[in-house]
């Protein structure tokens, strides 16, 4: 039987014609050692990634692969492919500022095998920035330029890249740098000097080989924080019963987050305390401040206006209550004085004065002096003579000088009128005054009624009698002139409301 014999000779031509074929199309990496390096990835000005690389090789490309990944150690996706002899690739289909990214390239040979595929390069990613409102201070954090594995389980590999600049613009202003720093610092703070918008990016540079590396670009506009503008008092006043001071004052809404510090003055620490913090969105502002002294005294107040960080913006000058105090000026008449009104910037047009007395429930005005007057007499002989005794309240109205007119009240000032009678302790007939030389009772603020004078000797006998209110004694008991001594007196009367009253006492008769 006849066997074929296999003899290699035979088949040799097609062998050869074979791998010379699958040489030309796929290469052989056996033979040749291929590297592909990427020089640098680096952003732009509109956020979109700049790739370079370097492809070392004897075997025949058929194109590049351009792979791009967010983040480390995520499925990456071919984002081009391009042709063998392309060396860079500007990627416009991502914005670098949403995000951290890797790239790598992959050189293929005609027949689609991998000739060479480069490591993994990130560009420094610029992820945080915040604003300091109050500090006045921009900060920023970045991450480093990364270069990795582009395949398994990618950790971050040494590299050149060893310092950084910090670039800076200012409303749009050419970037210029600001800083430089090692690449192991990743934030950085700045304080700013103006308001506007401010433009951020971070270069790698490797100081060996010049090489840089840009980062995303991020802006942010800085403002300072929103200071109150002015605040003014609108009126201190106490309140109708006189028990505590209104305060009612305006602020400046279109500064939120502003707040106003109501200070008033104790003068037993010689320093302005806080009342109270205030936050409004209401341009007026009503306080009421129950714990006052303005009864007594002038109280001051006084504002001082914060920022929404709590720096003082200014502060008010202070303003006081208007304090009124009414004393005894003579026998008939009541002084009031005060202190002016300074709260408004048109001052005071004038000032009301009024009094209550006795039954009075309602003050009621009784004069209206100028603005500088600064105290008032009563002439009140009429209301005394007509038994209006007891208390006189007074009280002082201050009238803005306005179209408008805001209207102060000071404190409740009292004074005590009471019928009275003087009784002299000694007379002498021969006087050189006249009104020394008659012993007789003087009656303030009232004639008495059912009047009557008893005069006795020191032996209680009735030397004299009268029941007229302007007859006294002269002296004489049945037209002789008494001795000198001492004699003793009854006087007796009702007054205006009918009450009765009954004095006695010792008087000296003196020659």
């Amino acid at each position: 039987m006849f066997k074929p014999v296999f003899d290699i000779k035979n088949y040799l031509p097609a062998v050869i014609a074979i791998f010379f074929i699958w040489y030309l199309l796929h290469g052989n990496s056996s033979f040749a050692q291929s590297t592909l390096v990427i020089d640098s990835v680096s952003v732009n000005e509109n956020n979109h990634v700049f790739i370079a690389w370097t492809l070392d090789t004897e075997q025949t490309v058929g194109s590049i692969e351009v792979h791009r990944q967010p983040g480390i150690n995520t499925l990456a996706g071919i984002i081009n492919i391009l042709p063998p002899e392309q060396t860079y690739y500007l990627d416009t289909g991502i914005d670098a500022s949403e995000s951290s990214y890797l790239y790598y390239v992959v050189a293929l040979s005609p027949g689609g095998s991998t000739v060479a595929t480069s490591l993994a390069h990130g560009p420094p990613y610029l992820f945080n920035y915040e604003y300091d409102i109050c500090n006045r201070e921009i900060i920023i954090d970045w991450s480093d330029y990364l270069i990795t594995t582009s395949a398994g389980f990618q950790t971050p590999l040494p590299n050149e890249y060893d310092s950084i600049n910090i670039w800076r613009s200012f409303e749009s202003s050419t970037y210029e740098i600001i800083v430089s720093l090692i690449t192991e610092q990743e934030s950085y703070s700045l304080n700013i000097q103006e308001e506007g918008e401010y433009c951020f990016r971070v270069q790698a540079i490797q100081s060996v080989s010049d090489v840089t590396s840009s980062s995303n670009y991020i802006c942010l506009d800085a403002a300072f924080a929103p200071s109150p503008d002015f605040a003014g008092f609108r009126r201190v006043s106490l309140d109708d019963n006189s028990m505590g001071v209104e305060i009612d004052f305006i602020v400046d809404v279109s500064a939120p987050g502003a707040s106003y510090v109501l200070e008033r003055f104790v003068p037993e620490e010689n320093e302005f305390i806080a009342l109270d913090t205030i936050f409004s969105n209401l341009e007026i502002v009503n306080y009421y401040d129950e714990n006052t002294f303005a009864n007594a005294r002038q109280e001051f107040y006084r504002i001082q206006a914060l920022d929404s960080c709590l720096v003082s913006a200014f502060t008010l000058e202070p303003v006081s209550t208007v304090y009124a105090e009414a004393n005894q000026y003579s026998a008939y008449e009541n002084r009031i004085e005060w202190n002016d009104y300074e709260g408004w910037d048109n001052g005071v047009s004038e000032y009301v004065i009024l009094r209550r007395q006795g039954q009075d429930t309602e003050f009621s005005d009784i004069a209206i002096v100028g603005s500088f007057a600064g105290f008032y007499i009563d002439d009140v002989s009429g209301l005394l003579q007509s038994g209006q005794f007891g208390a006189y309240q007074y009280r002082i109205q201050a009238i803005e000088n306005s179209n408008t007119p805001e209207i102060v009240l000071s404190n409740i000032t009292v004074i005590e009128r009471e019928a009275e009678i003087f009784i002299p302790n000694a007379f002498k007939p021969g006087s050189q005054i006249i009104e020394n030389r008659i012993f007789q009772p003087v009656f303030l603020y009232f004639t008495p009624q059912d009047y009557n004078l008893i005069i006795f000797n020191r032996w209680g006998e009735q030397i004299f009698s009268t029941d007229d209110v302007n007859t006294g004694w002269d002296g004489m008991v049945r037209s002789r002139e008494a001795p000198a001594g001492v004699y003793t007196y009854v006087i007796r009367y009702k007054d205006s409301s009918g009450r009765k009253h009954e004095r006695k006492g010792a008087l000296m008769l003196v020659k």
